[in-house]
Order: structure tokens, then C-alpha cells, then sequence
């Protein structure tokens, strides 16, 4: 029974381990996207 339970907690462990690899990579990719907009706003404005 002990077993299962540390089985489980691994998993999960290793579940968390990956979201949390795929959630920073999409925050990174969303602000890399946000950054990329304000840059090309600030461009137009400063341009016209």
C-alpha cells in the first residue's frame, strides 16, 4: 500500500515537473510575443 502511495506521489512529482516546464515555456513565449508587439507599436508610433 506505502508503495503505491510513493508511486503515485512520483508521478505526480514528475506530472508537476513537466507543466511547470510547459507553463514557463509558454509564459516566456507569450511575453516574447507582448514584447515583440509593444516594440513593433512604439516603432509605428514613433515613426509616424
Amino acid at each position: 500500500m506505502r508503495h503505491l502511495i510513493l508511486v503515485k506521489i512520483t508521478i505526480l512529482m514528475s506530472c508537476g515537473f513537466t507543466w511547470n516546464l510547459a507553463y514557463v515555456f509558454h509564459f516566456v513565449l507569450y511575453n516574447f510575443k507582448v514584447n515583440s508587439y509593444l516594440v513593433e507599436g512604439t516603432m509605428a508610433l514613433t515613426n509616424s
